[in-house]
């Protein structure tokens, strides 16, 4: 009993540091709108868990090996999801860095373009 608490704890742990950490990004890009999204997909994946465990605790005795391997395959696939949004993060963190310096490139330039015709 204490034993399935502890991993129970330790799994959903792990899985606040993991929505602490997207959250933390969604607000670095200044991308409000992808919290609703993280919502959906927090919402659906309690409820995918909750039928998923359902169906563990049924069928755990008979299928004890094959749901140790599904549950390998479904971190995995946890792991790869994780990368690919932090990919995507960084991807639209070097988009806006890039469109900011442009920005201030162009004000710079006509600062001193303004500059140079008053002289003149």
């Amino acid at each position: 009993m204490v034993q399935g608490f502890v991993i129970a704890f330790r799994e959903v742990f792990e899985i606040i540091l993991v929505v602490a950490v997207m959250i933390g990004v969604i607000q670095k890009l200044n991308q409000k709108d992808l919290l609703k999204s993280l919502n959906i997909g927090l919402a659906l994946g309690i409820v995918l868990s909750a039928l998923l465990g359902i169906i563990v605790f049924d069928f755990y005795e008979s299928l004890e090996e094959s749901f140790e391997g599904i549950e390998i395959a479904l971190k995995a696939l946890l792991v790869i999801l994780i990368t690919w949004f932090l990919a995507l993060a960084i991807k639209y963190q070097k988009r806006d860095l890039n469109s900011r310096l442009m920005k201030r490139l162009l004000i710079s330039k006509n600062i001193h373009m303004e500059f140079f015709s008053y002289l003149l």
